[in-house]
């Protein structure tokens, strides 16, 4: 069995070194290479290298890793950023991973919304609200009226002017008025009077929180924001030092910056490059404080600031993404190895993404991250196309394709003409002369292996001899194990496309914070605090006459309306004078405030976090919610890869899954499908690649301003897209088409049409997400339900109240 001498460096999660022993390591690619030795396909002996991938320095050579591989001081190195500089002299295996570049930044305030106050509640809510205080104001009047009273009482209308004031202003939090006033005098001691208070101060209580859980939410979220979101932001930081690791893919990278506006930025960079092995949580300290930036790969800085949040509790860092340095990570072989060896590499690696075996390492990675805070989105311009350079010999080959938005796009008018990434691909090999083309249309995708045995599709066809190349398609063992492939255009996803339903949407949200149990509980230890405060109160010796029965009843109504955050009474009361000073009294008052407290602050932290997230969400958010929506459609393209895929839930719980979509397979079509209404009405989904997803729903929304769709990614499908070429075909020319697709993606050509497909989307789906529809009658149902049943009691008590005061009075 062959032996390869592998040179790594530190790079979580590809390689992670043990933190006591540098000699050994584990990760994602010694995962790979033991998976590979398992197997028999070669032995390795590893050579840990504090270098990163290198570049050519200034004296003319390549240093790092990748200068160990030209003086064949090892056999395998990495994983590497690829560019073109890397390929002219390396080989790399199939890619790991597509990853970017981010800028490491400290964070600083961001703007608000001053507006926001209005729109919490819809325009019927706020009506609601005053008439609300417009109708227990007219009770308490009312009950003003109809009492008698031993002193002479004012007009009504002036008591009703003072009765809006005062529940207006407890509405707000402020204090409903003193039992002193001349308005609350003699109806303060009106249990109709005090029923209507307290259900009014209950509802108020509901309102309240969940319009401080949204203001809190809504201005805590986007408070603060990266310092730096893209390079220009450093022009305005002259001072601010912006570094890299030595040797490593950002310095060969932003040679791009030279002779542009940005030189200085690149400049900068270089005078600050560090060793792999340096402590970062220094250099993290600076950028927290504003005084450094850093520039490194996405995975490795959510560790980086994940690995800083575990040790320090320190989270005031996040990363940004910039278009310009992007591309594919892989593991770099020497020329010169036989091609045999490689070939069985690149299908481990190929089996390897495919079982998803560096999903572990990479959630593990980021976590701490994620922990400490979610990534911001960042709105990217697109780059600017650059003409491929070089004079080859020609060659003609068929191109075979179907509709793929952003990838293949049909004309409106003419379907025989097409544009979009592809197209723009091949036309750059036929004016570099690699190779010339004719198109072969044909509304089919990649295709899979059929009943009769044979493979269908775009597949079929090129192994029928029909095409040379064709595609893009999704990437797969079974395909790679009959066609050839080209280098990857794009890493991809499969969706779920499935329309919203309201998230957390429970009108008497109230009750069920908390359980019947502890509903009981906290009624249970308002009687038994207002038990022993009455016991107090009977055996304390007082000068004054003790009304016994009153007490009890003041005190269930003092602990009542403690619990709900009113006070609980001032000393100078008279069933509170002569226990004020009682220290059994005060440890029983300072006990019950803290548990008051408490459960105050976990009714509102749970209504804040209730009603301040997105009140709609996907209705199929992943494939196991399929089982409990027995009667919905779920549908697919015929001869595409999700069939292909999700052939792997045979013989598992969710194989009626896969047998529903084999009943609803679709032909491709070039307008906006006809069943995206279905989907709205939740009646269907549909499963597709992220990409074409967007763009068909963001399309819809474009031509109809419907936006009730969305897409929900899940893990159990996903995999590059690819030109597949058939087996055969000269490997000169298809070297050619791979370095040129290499330059392509180095330059992010594609990164325009991208954009534009998805742009509808992501309007309908921010504004979705920024904006959050004012809550309306039906969420806040439950508090005017307590608010209703409160005033008909209020009522009750009141003509119970006056029948007794006219029986007494005959």
């Amino acid at each position: 069995m062959k032996s390869f001498r592998i040179a790594i460096a530190p790079w979580n999660p590809w390689i992670v070194l043990d933190k006591k022993n540098k000699s050994v390591a584990h990760g994602v690619v010694l995962e790979f290479y033991e998976e590979m030795k398992r197997s028999k396909v070669f032995d390795y002996s590893l050579r840990n290298d504090a270098a990163y991938g290198g570049f050519i320095g200034p004296d003319g050579k390549w240093n790092g890793m990748m200068g160990a591989l030209v003086r064949n001081e090892t056999d395998v190195a990495g994983p590497l950023f690829i560019n073109e500089a890397r390929s002219k002299v390396v080989n790399f295996a199939f890619p790991l991973d597509f990853a970017d570049l981010v800028i490491i930044s400290g964070l600083i305030p961001t703007n608000k919304y001053p507006n926001l106050i209005f729109g919490i509640f819809s325009s019927i809510v706020w009506m609601i609200i005053l008439l609300s205080v417009i109708i227990c104001s007219g009770l308490a009047c009312l009950i003003y009226t109809a009492l008698p009273s031993s002193k002479g009482k004012k007009e009504g209308y002036q008591a009703f002017f003072r009765y809006l004031w005062s529940f207006q202003m407890s509405f707000i939090g402020k204090e409903f008025g003193s039992k002193t006033r001349w308005y609350l005098r003699h109806i303060w001691e009106s249990p109709s009077t005090q029923v209507l208070c307290g259900v009014w101060f209950l509802t108020c209580l509901v309102l309240m929180h969940v319009y401080q859980g949204i203001i809190v939410s809504t201005f805590a979220a986007d408070r603060l924001k990266p310092q730096f979101e893209k390079l220009e932001d450093f022009l305005e930081y002259p001072n601010v030092k912006i570094g890299t690791y030595e040797k490593s893919y950002p310095v060969l990278c932003l040679e791009k910056l030279s002779n542009t506006k940005l030189e200085s930025v690149l400049e900068r960079l270089k005078n600050n490059l560090v060793k792999l092995d340096i402590n970062m949580l220094e250099w993290l300290d600076d950028v927290e404080a504003g005084n450094a930036a850093f520039i490194a790969e996405t995975l490795y800085s959510k560790f980086l600031i994940g690995e800083r949040f575990k040790r320090t509790g320190k989270c005031d860092i996040r990363i940004t993404k910039f278009d310009i340095c992007s591309g594919y990570i892989a593991v770099a072989v020497r020329k010169g190895l036989r091609k045999k060896i490689i070939k069985k590499f690149d299908k481990g690696v190929l089996r390897f993404i495919e079982g998803g075996m560096a999903k572990r390492h990479v959630l593990e990675s980021v976590r701490n991250y994620d922990v400490c805070s979610e990534s911001s989105k960042v709105v990217r311009k697109p780059l600017s196309l650059e003409d491929f350079q070089g004079a080859f010999t020609t060659l003609r080959v068929g191109l075979g394709f179907s509709f793929w938005n952003p990838w293949i796009v049909l004309e409106k008018e003419n379907k025989t003409a097409a544009h979009g990434v592809v197209m723009e691909l091949y036309e750059e090999m036929k004016k570099a002369k690699v190779f010339d083309s004719t198109l072969q249309f044909g509304a089919q995708y990649g295709g899979f292996i059929g009943p009769d045995g044979k493979w269908n599709g775009m597949i079929g066809a090129m192994l029928r001899n029909e095409t040379d190349i064709a595609g893009p398609v999704f990437m797969n063992a079974a395909r790679a194990s009959v066609v050839d492939f080209a280098f990857p255009l794009d890493f991809s996803d499969l969706v779920i496309i499935s329309g919203l339903v309201p998230a957390n949407k429970n009108p008497y949200l109230i009750f069920g914070i908390f359980s019947l149990t502890v509903w009981l509980l906290i009624l249970l230890a308002i009687f038994i605090c207002a038990g022993i405060t009455y016991l107090i109160y009977v055996l304390l010796p007082s000068p004054e006459e003790k009304k016994k029965h009153d007490a009890l009843f003041r005190y269930l109504w003092s602990f009542h309306i403690s619990l709900i955050g009113k006070e609980f009474g001032s000393k100078d009361k008279w069933y509170l004078r002569h226990i004020w000073t009682s220290p059994s009294f005060k440890l029983l008052q300072s006990l019950w405030f803290l548990t008051c407290l408490v459960f105050l602050y976990v009714y509102q932290g749970i209504i804040v976090s209730t009603y301040a997230a997105d009140r709609l969400k996907p209705q199929i958010e992943k494939l196991d919610d399929f089982l409990e929506n027995p009667d919905v459609i779920i549908g697919t393209y015929e001869n595409s890869y999700p069939v292909l895929c999700l052939e792997k839930l045979v013989n598992t719980k969710l194989e009626s899954v896969l047998e529903r979509i084999k009943k609803n397979l679709i032909k491709m079509d070039t307008g906006i499908p006809q069943w995206l209404d279905d989907v709205e009405a939740g009646k269907s989904a549909y499963i597709a690649d992220t990409l074409y997803s967007k763009f068909m729903i963001g399309e819809r929304f474009r031509l109809t301003g419907k936006c009730k769709i969305r897409v929900a990614t899940f893990d159990l499908c996903s995999g590059y897209i690819a030109l597949v070429t058939k087996r055969g075909l000269d490997k000169k020319y298809m070297r050619k088409l791979d370095e040129g697709i290499l330059r392509f993606n180095e330059g992010r050509l594609a990164k325009r049409h991208i954009l534009e497909s998805v742009l509808y989307y992501e309007i309908c789906s921010q504004n979705m997400d920024v904006v959050r529809n004012p809550l309306d009658l039906e969420d806040l149902l439950g508090a005017f339900t307590i608010l209703g049943a409160g005033l008909g009691i209020s009522v009750i008590y009141f003509i119970m109240e006056l029948a007794m005061y006219r029986v007494k009075k005959n």
